[in-house]
């Protein structure tokens, strides 16, 4: 089974949104070996990963990570592409849900965190939430938010809270 991560960014700050995708890359990349999965890690606003990095949260030698230094353009492109080879695509920000008006094949997921889903979307973002499967929502405030102001049915949601970073005592020393 192929699986796309689309992230906004993971290795250069250290906000929550960041060590949400840290934690998701570490979790996913755990289970790669055990269910024969192959993982690839799209970084829109990264370059490359610091060697660390990879060797701490990519392990398996199955996930492959790609960071486009800001590049929309070549986000896009590359997302597109490689969402119609992916069995199963998890968007990890709001603003990525119109490429999946681009993407008939993969189960679609989206991650909504906060305050980028409290208010009225743009409607090519709400015809791109339409094809995903599920919604992971970060809280129930969130879930409710994006119901409010959109419309959306809250039965396809789930709670994923933030966590904290898989080596926070490692960062703690």
């Amino acid at each position: 089974m192929r699986i796309l991560l689309l992230l906004t960014s993971v290795f250069g700050l250290t906000g929550g949104v960041h060590t949400f995708n840290r934690a998701l890359i570490k979790a996913t990349d755990d289970l790669a070996s055990d269910l024969g999965l192959e993982v690839t890690v799209f970084s829109l606003l990264d370059s490359e990963v610091p060697f660390q990095a990879a060797a701490d949260y990519m392990s398996s030698g199955h996930t492959r990570y790609r960071g486009f230094k800001g590049n929309k353009a070549e986000f896009a492109t590359a997302t597109l592409l490689a969402g119609w080879q992916a069995n199963r695509v998890v968007f990890g920000h709001v603003n990525f849900s119109s490429l999946a008006c681009g993407m008939p094949k993969p189960i679609k997921s989206l991650v909504v965190h906060g305050i980028d889903v409290w208010r009225a979307l743009p409607s090519l973002q709400k015809l791109g939430i339409s094809q995903m499967r599920e919604i992971l929502s970060v809280s129930e405030y969130t879930q409710e938010a994006l119901v409010h102001f959109n419309g959306m049915p809250p039965v396809q949601f789930r709670l994923l809270p933030d966590t904290l970073d898989p080596f926070y005592s490692r960062m703690a020393d």
